[in-house]
């Protein structure tokens, strides 16, 4: 999870307390962009202008000054859709299945993202322009792990059998990337149309060398302890070579659709970071700033102003009834407080 530190200055607390319609706006363009929503993200640019008015009701041309919290894209809007399209091609290469061709774009696109010369450290986090929050990524965004999470994905998807079934959008267990790299996300209804005949026996001297390349690059890690991580997973990954019909396995989980989403999420992580974009979108950092905020403040037992606007409670006070002392302040439940009327 991201951590973020609660240093907001003056300004960055102004901005939470009492939001313009273009930060408004900016949160909900940094979503439709985090997530490559880039039809919609589109049309909402094109239909959300907001214009400045002055009291007469006439419109203060270039008076309105694009909000800079949350953090934003300071790239003209075609430059910023068209990374978000390509991001996005990127995503559903992963997803297919077709890692080889993600590979390619990843390179031709995004080149920084996969280059063995960047930085371990470079860009591992992301800080607010005016102080408000600072975070790292959830999944690292080093080009070796990148690239073996990829060659592992795509030695997985060679060892296939028989077409991926999707899941429905429901959560479900699944077995993450490595531990220094996994992460959990949401599953795509989006469905693998890639066709898999059943492997015969003559394809085996193709993966084994390829699982040698793999341990290879497992080997080159600077690293003693993700080394060993990495030689547990391929340890783990190569069971499925030992089974004809790998889908009906122990090992099957590894060849399940979380598997791809994992690897794309991270991917698509690291290209925001990459590109100096935040690897989370603004409504979601503001969501953990509130939840952590409120938990804190009723961990120290704080009193609720009167007057203070605070979260929806599950079984609010009969109307009318006082209390001598404030009540404490409640937890902020983000399934209660989209279910509530405004």
């Amino acid at each position: 999870m991201s951590t973020i530190s609660f240093s907001t200055q003056k300004r960055g607390a102004s901005s939470l307390k009492s939001p313009t319609a273009y930060q408004l706006r900016s949160l909900v363009l940094d979503y439709l962009c985090h997530h490559c929503y880039t039809s919609t993200a589109r049309a909402f640019i094109r239909d959300s202008t907001v214009k400045e008015l002055d009291a007469d009701g006439d419109e203060i041309l270039g008076g309105a000054e694009p909000s800079r919290w949350p953090p934003s894209s300071t790239e003209a809007p075609e430059v910023l859709l068209q990374n978000v399209k390509r991001r996005s091609e990127i995503r559903e290469l992963i997803l297919a299945g077709q890692v080889d061709d993600a590979i390619d774009l990843l390179n031709k696109y995004f080149p920084s993202v996969l280059s063995e010369s960047s930085s371990p450290s470079e860009r591992t986090s992301f800080s607010n322009p005016e102080g408000g929050f600072t975070y790292v990524s959830a999944t690292s965004v080093e080009a070796a792990h990148l690239l073996l999470n990829l060659r592992i994905l795509a030695f997985i998807e060679a060892c296939r059998t028989r077409p991926l079934e999707v899941p429905h959008p429901t959560k479900a267990p699944f077995e993450p990337v490595p531990s220094i790299t996994s992460s959990q996300s949401n599953l795509s209804t989006a469905m693998d149309t890639t066709e898999h005949s059943t492997r015969l026996p003559l394809e085996l001297p193709t993966l084994e060398p390829e699982g040698r390349k793999l341990y290879a690059l497992v080997s080159a890690l600077p690293n003693p302890k993700e080394r060993e991580v990495y030689k547990q997973e391929l340890k783990n990954v190569g069971g499925i070579l030992a089974y004809k019909i790998p889908e009906e396995s122990p090992v099957a989980k590894y060849l399940a659709y979380q598997r791809r989403e994992a690897v794309a999420d991270q991917i698509n992580r690291a290209v925001l970071h990459r590109t100096g974009s935040s690897p989370t979108s603004s409504i979601e950092l503001l969501t953990r700033y509130t939840t952590v905020l409120w938990e804190t403040a009723q961990e120290h037992k704080a009193k609720i102003r009167p007057g203070a606007v605070i979260p929806p409670v599950a079984s609010p006070p009969p109307e009318g009834s006082r209390s001598d002392e404030p009540d404490e302040v409640p937890l902020f439940d983000l399934r209660q407080f989209l279910d509530s009327k405004p």
